[in-house]
C-alpha cells in the first residue's frame, strides 16, 4: 500500500496527464536518472515537468526541477503546482525566470514575424 502522500501525488500526476494535451507520465526509475513526472509524447522532448500536490518546500521543488533539467539535457522545465479544489488546467505553473524569458522571447519573435506576414 502506498504512503498517503505518494498516493496523493500519484493522483495529481494522473489528473495532469489526462488534462494536458501531448503529455504522459514517466515511469519512476529512481533518483539517479529522475527527469520529472511528466514528459512530452512527441519528440523532441524539451521539457522537464514536475507535478506537485503540495505548496511546501517550493525552493526545494525548483532545485529538484533544475537538477532534472540538467540530468535530462532539457532546456525548459516547469512545475505544475496543484491549486486547492481545482483541476490541472487551473494549476499554478512555476518555472525558473530564464525559462520564462526564453519562452517570452520566442513568442515575441513569432508574433512579430506573424504581423509582418512571414509566418503562415
Amino acid at each position: 500500500m502506498a504512503h498517503p502522500s505518494a498516493a496523493k501525488g500519484d493522483r495529481w500526476e494522473v489528473a495532469a496527464e489526462r488534462s494536458f494535451t501531448g503529455l504522459r507520465r514517466r515511469n519512476k526509475r529512481g533518483q539517479h536518472d529522475d527527469w520529472g513526472d511528466l514528459e512530452e509524447v512527441e519528440e523532441p522532448r524539451t521539457w522537464a515537468i514536475e507535478a506537485k500536490d503540495s505548496k511546501k518546500n517550493l525552493g526545494e521543488f525548483i532545485n529538484q526541477l533544475e537538477g532534472e533539467m540538467k540530468r535530462s539535457g532539457r532546456r525548459r522545465g516547469a512545475i505544475f503546482l496543484k491549486k486547492r479544489y481545482k483541476g490541472p488546467l487551473d494549476c499554478y505553473v512555476i518555472m525558473p525566470g530564464y525559462v520564462f524569458d526564453e519562452i517570452r522571447a520566442t513568442l515575441q519573435a513569432y508574433e512579430s514575424s506573424e504581423r509582418q506576414g512571414r509566418v503562415a
